[in-house]
């Protein structure tokens, strides 16, 4: 895992995505497999009516629907013709823990990659470094000295490698990150349920870029 940063949130980064994994000692209700998530990415743009872009509608669809023009992107930079971004998240329930640590444990791996994206004038590919990917999660879990806990959305910044030829990536988990944080022993519980909140794309700027969804054209 190169260079992530770390938020307050981190804790929860506890991770990202996905993992539910039910035991005998866990009271609280998970399904009986949740063991990822894999998503497209689509553009991020300024919500209609609500915020300092669009503080109401402007025009309406076909439909009488409300909307606002022009459609106005949070980033400067571009998707190429070609252009794309994915996530994928997989969590696995280790028996024993991989770490080490005695007992079972979960451990989530994040990756997350871009291509074709390009500087506003639409042509420079982007390079150098300043990407990352902030995520929101809500963890659940049976917490080895307090029990079944859901603990406070906590949000999480991972950094992206150095963009290269308009291509980004990234590869994390929680074994790596929680030992940073907390040292060993602090590995996610066997009984642990994350909620995806949120998850977006975000440029040198801070300006979200990209965020979870579909697209056509």
């Amino acid at each position: 895992m190169k260079k992530t940063l770390f938020t307050l949130a981190a804790v929860a980064t506890v991770a990202l995505f996905s993992a539910s994994t039910a035991s005998a000692q866990c009271a609280f209700d998970a399904p009986g497999k949740a063991k990822g998530l894999k998503s497209d990415m689509t553009r991020g743009y300024a919500p209609c009516g609500s915020g300092i872009t669009f503080p109401s509608s402007n025009t309406a669809g076909s439909s009488g629907t409300p909307g606002c023009t022009p459609p106005t992107p949070y980033s400067s930079f571009l998707f190429s013709d070609k252009g794309k971004c994915s996530i994928k998240s997989s969590a696995k329930l280790e028996s024993p823990c991989g770490t080490g640590t005695p007992g079972d444990c979960s451990n989530l791996t994040l990756q997350a990659k871009c291509g074709g994206i390009t500087n506003a004038d639409g042509v420079t590919p982007i390079s150098g470094s300043g990407w990352a990917l902030n995520t929101l999660a809500r963890t659940t879990l049976n917490d080895k000295a307090n029990g079944d806990q859901t603990i406070i959305d906590f949000p999480a910044q991972f950094t992206f490698d150095p963009a290269n030829k308009g291509k980004l990536k990234l590869k994390s988990d929680t074994h790596t990150l929680l030992l940073l944080l907390f040292g060993p022993g602090n590995e996610l519980a066997a009984c642990t349920s994350l909620e995806t909140l949120s998850v977006k794309i975000v440029d040198p700027l801070g300006n979200i870029f990209a965020t979870m969804g579909t697209s056509t054209r």
